[in-house]
């Protein structure tokens, strides 16, 4: 074909005076000759060929573009488009994409993807197989599968077991387009049908993990213990979290509150403050973690600075005759810090200068107390089974109710927004009550947990209100995790055979992700709650 074109252009040269004639006598030639049947080895015929494969060889460069533009041109205005030269320029503009759909043969004639084999038609799954494939049957008469048959519940077996098809391997015009902005008609609600009926099509998995707890088994991983670097000689009195840092405190009768970087790993130890001739009674982050309060059998009670790393000693609080000052209750907005006394008082503290605000008195003696979540009020239950109701505004038992069935009360605990009250007694029974208890006298409650036999001495809700913690300190290995709204207590926790020991204190991270419990033994078991992504 070369050789041709050549040979054509050196004849071309070589008669170029010429030329003019001869063209013009060809010229009547082939149109005398374009109304007739061409005749077979017409010379001229030939020529008009060759002359354009020279130009295609040789330099028609232009003559492909615009080959290439006109059948683009004509197979828009085969699908019905009307548009003008104009629109062809905002379609080069519009980028890779717009591009990309123009010349995206794969996406406009569907063609088969590139991993099938018309082999796969011919492979066949005997009978005698069905011992390894039993998924793939549908029926016991099913002799062997084949063919499209067996290709068709293979891919439907892999999309229930990995779901719809990836990314990389669908087409362009598979893919989720973005939606355009509002007032524009897109595309996609003229196509919402379509889009339905193929979601009715496919057997892939479209359900995603539920955002609530499980009620019927817990998933959860025992790590390795919080204090396993540095543990505490003798029973733990407290163990808390620190309420924005992955840190933990613990405290003992070892006379050290010890605070520890919460890993789940390692968990390695970050400092130790040893307290001379002072054994921890209970120790308690402030409301905003600057602070660690700690409190003993004595009546003064020492809080250490977390920045400054220095120990304030607060005497004997004045107007007060305690002897000993054991147990306290920080309120969630940080303004109270409010002390159990003897013969049934309160002494509620200002939590920024440690001074005495005002004294609250109720009958019997004070066993718990609990803040609400906003800090407003503070309940308080004791020795014979009221729980009274104080508005700290007023300092005035704006309520109190009995508490079903409790002849005395030992724990007491709040969940967030006050939607539920957990009120534990000496006989292992945690009654759980809504809100209404707050205004009736004899409320009745959602649930009374009876799956301890000693007193239930420890009870903490979790953020999202879904779990409620509660523990024993007087036998071993009782830690019941139940579940809410169901109120049903967790079968696998603790797990079957694990030693926990004399579980005397407990508390939940702020996002749920750990819980701790600390023992007797001078331990504080450590477990990932695998339900809970954040600390």
């Amino acid at each position: 074909m070369l050789r041709r074109a050549k040979k054509r252009l050196n004849q071309v040269g070589a008669t170029e005076e010429t030329d003019v004639s001869v063209k013009a006598s060809r010229s009547k030639k082939t149109v005398k000759k374009d109304t007739s049947i061409p005749t077979l080895g017409d010379d001229e015929r030939e020529d008009a060929e060759e002359e354009r494969l020279a130009k295609a060889v040789l330099g028609g460069e232009q003559i492909i573009v615009n080959s290439v533009f006109d059948q683009r041109n004509k197979f828009g205005k085969s699908d019905g488009s009307d548009s003008d030269s104009s629109s062809d320029e905002e379609d080069v503009e519009d980028g890779d994409d717009s591009l990309d759909h123009q010349t995206g043969v794969l996406d406009k004639e569907k063609s088969k993807p590139a991993w099938e084999d018309d082999d796969d038609e011919q492979i066949s799954v005997p009978e005698e197989a069905k011992g390894h494939h039993n998924v793939l049957w549908k029926t016991h008469d099913e002799s062997k599968l084949e063919g499209k048959e067996l290709k068709k519940r293979l891919k439907s077996q892999f999309e229930k077991t990995v779901g719809s098809t990836p990314s990389w391997a669908q087409l362009k015009s598979e893919k989720k387009k973005p939606l355009k902005q509002t007032g524009e008609e897109s595309e996609d609600d003229s196509d919402s049908d379509d889009d339905e009926n193929q979601f009715l099509r496919r057997t892939g998995d479209y359900l995603t993990s539920s955002q609530q707890l499980p009620k019927n088994s817990l998933n959860y991983q025992k790590v390795r213990n919080a204090n396993k670097e540095r543990p505490t000689e003798g029973r733990i009195s407290s163990v808390q979290f620190h309420p924005s840092s992955q840190v933990l405190l613990t405290a003992g009768e070892d006379q050290n509150l010890i605070l520890f970087q919460i890993d789940g790993k390692l968990n390695p130890m970050i400092q130790t403050v040893h307290m001379e001739r002072f054994p921890i009674s209970r120790a308690q982050f402030s409301a905003d973690g600057m602070e660690v309060i700690m409190s003993s059998r004595f009546r003064h009670f020492f809080v250490y600075d977390m920045i400054g790393g220095n120990i304030t000693r607060i005497p004997n609080i004045k107007g007060t005759n305690e002897k000993r000052m054991m147990t306290f209750e920080v309120s969630p907005d940080g303004r109270y810090v409010a002390f159990s006394g003897s013969y049934g008082h309160v002494y509620l503290l200002s939590a920024k200068n440690k001074e005495l605000i005002d004294v609250l008195k109720m009958n019997g003696s004070v066993s718990a107390m609990a803040f609400t979540s906003d800090g407003s009020q503070l309940l308080t239950i004791g020795d014979d089974g009221e729980v009274y109701v104080w508005d700290i505004n007023t300092r005035n038992c704006v309520h109190k109710f009995i508490d079903e069935g409790c002849i005395k009360g030992t724990s007491i605990a709040i969940a967030r927004n006050n939607q539920y009250i957990a009120c534990g007694c000496d006989s292992g029974v945690v009654n759980i009550y809504d809100q209404s208890c707050l205004t009736q006298a004899h409320p009745k409650p959602l649930k009374s947990v009876m799956n301890m036999v000693t007193a239930a001495t420890s009870a903490k809700f979790n953020h999202t209100n879904e779990l409620l913690a509660t523990s024993s300190r007087f036998t071993q290995n009782i830690c019941k995790l139940v579940h809410l709204p169901s109120y049903q207590v967790f079968p696998n926790f603790p797990a079957f055979g694990e030693r926990m020991g004399c579980a005397d204190c407990l508390d939940i991270s702020p996002h749920s992700g750990y819980l701790t419990i600390g023992n007797s033994k001078g331990e504080a078991l450590l477990y990932r709650l695998k339900h809970f992504t954040d600390y």
